[in-house]
């Protein structure tokens, strides 16, 4: 957004609009004011009738309506009571033709506050509706108060007109506040609509890169697949060795697993999403996977042990579990590519309704140390774990060892209440 002298361009639109809305109310109060002055000085007269009593009086009855914007309900009270207090019952008459207990400005400013209560109501729309009814209803009570303990000014007649005009008045309130309230729908609608657009572009656009992602890596492994499992058939010294073959059939596998499992992911972020029952045919790994997950790690040769046994996956909800697995896979990846040949230990507990888990490694060789020529740049893989984590509600931590090693600790909620010692 462009700005100017420091200033957003919209905020400056805004406080201009603003400022001349603010000069525009004042000033109508300000005429309303003088018209009423000059009304109450021409047509009543009273013992205590001052030069400056006119003008007094009126300016204490259009001063309620300066507070209607943000309180509307005190507002109207408030204006019902100046108009009482500070003129109606200290005027008369100069003849049986002038409106009396209201006078003429009395009514505008009353109607106003009324109109300016349906219009300002921040409640629901029964709400709102009761707001008016019971503003108009003490609207009327002074006047009726006043014809009744003063009947030698004015009889109930006198009533009427006022009763009509407020009666009016509330019901351009109620159309005034209905049609705010169904502009604020239409904006949070909007605004709502706005937001769903965007997420959809952000949901196809990480469709989008999951495809890519999948097109580069789908091929890489299937090339693993191939080249483990004609290994044997294109190597003599392979086929005539049975541990090396063992050796290629689990890095097929291990490819194959893999594969299919971005194929899965890859689904899941489409939006042709596979139905609960393919879903259930193919369950995200959980804490009852971890084993087979250390036992392929350690059968790359790296020193990996589980320490202690795994919570009881069952009190543990299932994507507490998957992002447990995920953050453990993760770690046990860092440690084998940055610290190869230090021994690696896994540790999980649950207990008071949380799932801690923490996988360290020991100090790297110095020969690990440094990357080999043409080895890959740092990926995104801890800055993954801590938005996994984050996901689910925890936190992740990862940072050196006192001993010169590494870990990574992690604490999800788990979703249960009980202590699991």
């Amino acid at each position: 957004m462009r700005t100017s002298r420091g200033i957003p361009v919209r905020e400056r639109q805004d406080g201009r609009q603003g400022v001349r809305a603010t000069a525009g109310w004042t000033a109508g109060l300000l005429l309303l004011a003088a018209l009423g002055a000059f009304d109450v000085a021409q047509h009543y007269r009273s013992a205590h009738l001052t030069n400056a009593l006119p003008l007094t009086l009126l300016v204490l009855r259009c001063a309620p309506l300066l507070l209607v914007w943000k309180w509307p309900r005190a507002a109207t009270a408030a204006a019902c009571a100046a108009a009482c207090g500070t003129g109606s019952a200290l005027l008369t008459p100069v003849g049986p033709n002038e409106p009396w207990p209201w006078p003429v400005t009395s009514i505008l400013v009353q109607s106003t506050a009324l109109v300016l209560l349906g219009l300002r109501h921040p409640g629901p729309a029964p709400r709102r509706r009761r707001a008016l009814a019971a503003g108009w209803t003490a609207s009327q009570l002074p006047g009726a108060l006043l014809v009744t303990l003063l009947p030698d000014r004015g009889g109930p007649a006198d009533l009427l007109p006022f009763a009509v005009v407020s009666a009016a008045a509330a019901l351009v309130g109620e159309l005034a506040g209905a049609r705010a309230e169904a502009a604020r729908d239409l904006a949070r609608e909007r605004a709502d609509s706005t937001a769903e657009r965007a997420r959809r572009v952000r949901l196809e656009e990480r469709a989008r890169l999951a495809r890519e992602l999948h097109d580069v890596v789908a091929h890489h492994l299937s090339v693993v697949v191939a080249r483990a499992d004609s290994a044997p058939y294109r190597v003599p010294s392979a086929a005539a060795d049975q541990d090396v073959r063992e050796e290629l059939a689990a890095i097929a596998e291990e490819a194959r697993s893999s594969l299919n499992e971005m194929r899965r992911v890859l689904r899941l972020l489409r939006e042709d999403a596979p139905d609960p029952a393919e879903a259930a045919r193919t369950p995200l790994p959980g804490l009852a996977q971890l084993p087979a997950l250390v036992d392929g790690v350690r059968d790359t040769g790296a020193d990996v042990r589980l320490e202690g046994p795994l919570p009881d996956h069952r009190r543990i909800a299932p994507t507490a579990q998957l992002a447990a697995f995920r953050i453990v896979q993760e770690a046990l990846t860092n440690a084998i590519r940055h610290a190869p040949g230090t021994p690696v230990t896994v540790a999980l507990t649950h207990r008071a309704g949380r799932l801690d888990l923490r996988v360290t490694n020991g100090r790297p060789q110095a020969t690990a140390a440094v990357p080999a020529p043409g080895a890959p740049s740092p990926g995104h893989g801890l800055r993954g774990i801590k938005e996994r984590a984050a996901t689910c509600g925890g936190t992740a931590e990862a940072g050196p060892t006192p001993g010169g090693g590494f870990q990574v600790s992690a604490t999800i909620p788990s979703r249960e209440g009980a202590d699991d010692q």
